[in-house]
């Protein structure tokens, strides 16, 4: 398993290409390897070659209330 985290951001920003996000997928699967890639921004094609999409979203949360960030908790 490989799992790249806040990777989708890379790509968003341009540090990572969308070409090269489509090799990185031939190739684990070359290796029968699951790749995870979590951030936000999936472009729509990066969507569509995935084999399961996770969508979190907050329904509640303490941020929301005024109460800063916990060390340990949200960083």
């Amino acid at each position: 398993m490989l799992v790249l985290d806040e990777f989708l951001y890379a790509v968003h920003f341009g540090l990572v290409s969308s070409a090269d996000v489509h090799d990185l997928f031939a190739t684990v699967r070359d290796f029968d390897c699951h790749l995870v890639l979590s951030g936000r921004y999936a472009t729509e094609s990066i969507l569509a070659e995935a084999d399961l999409v996770t969508v979190l979203d907050s329904t509640k949360h303490p941020h929301a209330q005024g109460i800063p960030a916990r060390m340990c908790i949200e960083f």
